[in-house]
């Protein structure tokens, strides 16, 4: 079968998909023999991907080793591992460096073996490991490309204590300012999305980048060992307030971290990285709302109170995504964060073309149970709708005599007031039934919004107003 689907004159590949089936799913021995024939026909560039992944098996390692040093030199597949020296998986990268090593030799033979050491012990204990780390950093020569690139993805390893080892490595074996350094750690950021990775990245970086703040370095260090060395987010909370004073608006480095802080397990160490990044960010910054956003889902109300808050503070108005991320949160389970919603939806959604705003708005004031919230919707509809508007005029004048609290149908009336036109029937009908409404307070808004809203010399009007002149309460009366 291999003679067939892999001719040795040409390289010429058949069924490429097939091949790339079997070495993900059939028995190890087999995958082996497949790897060593197409190392030996010289056409391992498409499977790169699988090789890597084969060689990261200890039980594999020997086979991928003999096929590429069958392919040794071969230019394409060469390319191809080097592409993958940059892929988004850190362990990927690892074994690419390695592969690398095999196939085009460019270190000595201590050198490749200290980087070969370090994919071999994957799976051994992390002591293990740290030698296997610090044989790399004794071995490489300074700002080795290949070396650097494996430091820099055993930074991303979920072990801490791998992390620490390779940023310290990475710091003797990176002059400080180089670019090939400062951009695979770059790099890393938008890769790995752990949170205690990010910030070792970040870490590694300010030790490598000549171009940085130490005032914010010293910040941001502090944060890190608090956060992955102590565990004390009441100090991690401290050097982040301090970070804020000593950077610069826009640092990008610090938005950076503030962004990794948002997968911090303790509330407080979230909602001050929220606010550190609204305090950092240029204005209009995109990565801004997307910070919010993901705020605005966080697990604690604290967060999310926060979030929206700063969303009315930082959004422009009729800005369609502000509206939209702010609806999700008329669902909130809290009261106080639909509250906050509706007022602030209120603010922004002032002559937006989304209709989707009044639709929720008027959904929380007929259906949510808890008053503050259908009073916020109320005047948040007061604030959004067009002047006349009769859709949300009905929907006011419905809800009015249906709602048992006081403070809300005080508020309809005050919202009817300032929306309806002068001289409209079907508000003036609406209201006069409130003139006897069993809440002064009622009764007094009724008294001034009917004022404005019938026309002068309305019989109804004015007999119903005669008849309050006598109202037990002197409120009433005066209104």
């Amino acid at each position: 079968i291999f003679k067939v689907v892999i001719p040795r004159q040409g390289g010429t590949i058949w069924h490429l998909e097939g091949i790339q089936s079997a070495l993900s799913a059939l028995h190890l021995p087999v995958r082996h023999q497949i790897v060593l024939e197409l190392g030996l026909a010289k056409t391992l560039a498409p499977f790169a991907t699988d090789v890597i992944r084969l060689m990261m098996d200890w039980r594999s390692i020997d086979f991928v080793s003999k096929a590429l040093r069958e392919s040794a030199g071969d230019r394409e597949t060469i390319d191809a591992l080097k592409d993958l020296t940059r892929d988004r998986d850190w362990p990927n990268r690892l074994a690419a460096v390695c592969a690398l090593d095999i196939i085009d030799a460019e270190a000595t033979t201590s050198t490749i073996a200290a980087r070969r050491s370090c994919l071999q012990c994957l799976k051994h204990d992390w002591q293990t490991r740290i030698d296997a780390v610090e044989s790399v950093e004794k071995a490489s020569v300074r700002n080795d490309e290949r070396s650097i690139t494996l430091l820099a993805a055993l930074v991303e390893d979920p072990e801490g204590r791998i992390r620490s080892a390779a940023t310290s490595a990475l710091s003797h074996v990176v002059d400080r300012g180089n670019a090939f350094g400062v951009e695979a750690l770059t790099r890393t950021i938008k890769y790995n999305r752990d949170w205690q990775a990010q910030l070792a990245v970040i870490n590694a970086l300010d030790i490598v980048d000549h171009e940085t703040n130490p005032e914010a370095v010293f910040a941001r260090k502090a944060c890190f060992e608090a956060l992955v060395t102590e565990w004390d987010p009441k100090q991690a909370v401290a050097a982040v307030r301090r970070l804020t004073d000593v950077v610069v608006k826009g640092d990008e480095r610090t938005l950076d971290f503030c962004r990794a802080l948002g997968g911090v397990p303790d509330h407080c160490v979230r909602l001050v990285a929220l606010r550190a990044t609204v305090l950092v960010a240029e204005p209009g910054d995109p990565n801004l709302l997307t910070c919010i956003g993901a705020s605005l889902q966080d697990e604690h109300c604290a967060v999310r109170s926060e979030a929206v808050e700063i969303l009315g503070r930082v959004a422009a108005r009729a800005d369609g995504r502000c509206v939209g991320m702010l609806q999700e949160r008329l669902q909130d389970v809290e009261w106080s964060i639909r509250s906050k919603a509706a007022q602030t939806l209120g603010e922004l959604a002032v002559g937006s073309e989304n209709n989707e705003a009044v639709v929720v708005l008027s959904a929380s004031l007929r259906y949510d149970q808890n008053e503050y919230v259908r009073i916020e919707a109320a005047q948040a509809l007061g604030k959004v709708h067009v002047k006349g508007d009769r859709a949300v005029l009905v929907l006011l004048c419905e809800c009015l005599p249906n709602d048992p609290n006081d403070e809300v149908r005080e508020a309809l009336v005050e919202v009817l007031r300032r929306t309806a036109t002068a001289g409209d029937a079907d508000v003036a009908v609406a209201l006069l039934p409130h003139l006897s409404d069993s809440a002064p307070v009622v009764r007094c808004c009724a008294a001034r919004a009917l004022a404005e809203v019938v026309a002068r010399g309305d019989e109804c009007a004015v007999a119903a107003l005669t008849k309050c002149l006598e109202d037990e309460e002197e409120q009433v009366r005066r209104a």
